[in-house]
């Protein structure tokens, strides 16, 4: 699970094959400055939480997983904490 959700992220670079999410396709024979545009766009909608890392200890696990939206994609926190 780990590598795979680095390998999302691009924090590990894939060797081979393709990860797809949505319109969005990482290849692993591309280096990573051809996909610059593409790890933007990916790591806007999609984004996890460290296990014990970067976390804000004076809230909750629900709070720390919404901050992301909140922030980068003005959403609502309301509307964040619906979907959580």
């Amino acid at each position: 699970k780990t590598t795979l959700l680095r390998c999302l992220n691009l924090l590990e670079t894939p060797d081979s094959g393709r990860i797809k999410v949505g319109d969005i396709e990482i290849d692993g024979t591309r280096s990573m400055n051809q996909q610059q545009g593409l790890i933007r766009q990916l790591r806007q909608q999609v984004g996890f939480v460290f296990q014990n890392f970067n976390l804000f200890p004076h809230r909750t696990a629900l709070e720390n997983v919404i901050e992301g939206p909140v922030v980068v994609k003005k959403v609502a926190r309301e509307a964040a904490e619906a979907l959580g």
